[in-house]
């Protein structure tokens, strides 16, 4: 069994209607048809009476809970699972974050440690370039 052939069945007992249950699932009606039969050859009777309107067999009445369950289950899972993915890419980004942060303030502290001192305004540059000091650096 294949969750494909879960999902179109639970789709198909709500639908009851081939072509409405593939537009839902967004295949195509032949595999749909297709994953039903093959799902009907695994639990080895009909699922689904086809004439003159699709409707649940008495195994298909049988199957119908446990399956939805099943569907239900993996749905749950794929989004625990996208939430726990999310919050980790979070935790991530914080820390990259903060990592950042802490290396930009280390930066600017290395800066500002290794900086030449100011000079006063009373320091001027005579014309030849060479400087000439006439008041406190």
């Amino acid at each position: 069994m294949e969750m494909h052939q879960v999902r179109y069945f639970v789709a198909l007992c709500e639908e009851l209607n081939f072509t409405r249950a593939a537009k839902r699932c967004d295949v195509a009606q032949a595999s749909l048809s297709n994953a039903i039969k093959a799902l009907e050859a695994e639990m080895q009777g009909a699922l689904f009476h086809r004439f003159p309107m699709p409707h649940l067999t008495e195994l298909g009445e049988l199957v119908r809970p446990l399956l939805q369950n099943i569907d239900r289950d993996a749905q749950d899972a794929k989004r625990r699972a996208a939430s726990f993915n999310m919050r980790k890419e979070l935790s991530i980004a914080r820390t990259v974050f903060a990592d950042c942060e802490r290396e930009h303030t280390n930066v600017v502290r290395l800066r500002h440690s290794t900086r030449e001192p100011r000079r006063s305004s009373n320091a001027r540059r005579s014309f030849f370039g060479r400087r000439t000091d006439t008041g406190a650096i």
